[in-house]
């Protein structure tokens, strides 16, 4: 089966550029990818499934238009992204979870955005994770790696009250090994 990627990810995307960019350059980004993928990213619905080139074909454009080819600059978008699609409800979950709990159920969140032939592990204890993506051939493309490391990242800041090191331990055509350290916790919430 083929991946498709829930609408979700497009309209928040969308959302993003706007506020942060303007439309112009929403509109931008929009008109950069292939013609059958451009109602995905000018007028996506949440709850529609589109193809995963739609999205890879997405944050090609938006590396060029927002970020100038800077692979930095685009990880922060798309960190920032994350982070803004990340509704209150969920949110407010993910903060009663430890880093560990919440990164046990990456392969559930993965299965809510995504469908696919895609296996998603996850091991993690109370200083570490490691996550492991299988059959999704899309990580030769780096930015699919930035947007893992990127999302998880982001999830473990609201968790975890950290920023936590995310590292790419290893990463094939269609597999990705990431390992996850967020140690003791910087805030005080029970």
């Amino acid at each position: 089966m083929k991946s498709e990627i829930k609408g979700v990810w497009f309209t928040t995307a969308r959302r993003f550029v706007r506020e942060r960019y303007g439309p112009e350059a929403h509109e931008a980004i929009a008109a950069a990818v292939d013609a059958e993928h451009y109602t995905a990213l000018s007028d996506p619905l949440a709850s529609e499934w589109y193809p995963e080139e739609a999205l890879q074909q997405g944050m090609a454009a938006m590396g060029r238009i927002l970020a100038h080819g800077d692979a930095e600059r685009l990880g922060l978008a798309l960190e920032a992204c994350t982070d803004l699609g990340i509704n209150h409800f969920f949110r407010a979950l993910i903060r009663l979870g430890s880093p560990a709990m919440v990164l046990r159920k990456v392969p559930t969140m993965w299965g809510l955005i995504r469908r696919g032939d895609a296996v998603v592990t996850a091991e993690a204890d109370d200083e570490q994770a490691t996550i492991r993506y299988e059959r999704f051939p899309y990580f030769y493309d780096a930015n699919y790696r930035l947007m893992t490391l990127a999302s998880l990242r982001t999830v473990v800041r609201i968790c975890g009250g950290c920023v936590p090191r995310v590292e790419i331990v290893s990463y094939e055509r269609d597999a990705l090994s990431v390992n996850v350290s967020y140690g003791e916790r910087r805030d005080s919430r029970p």
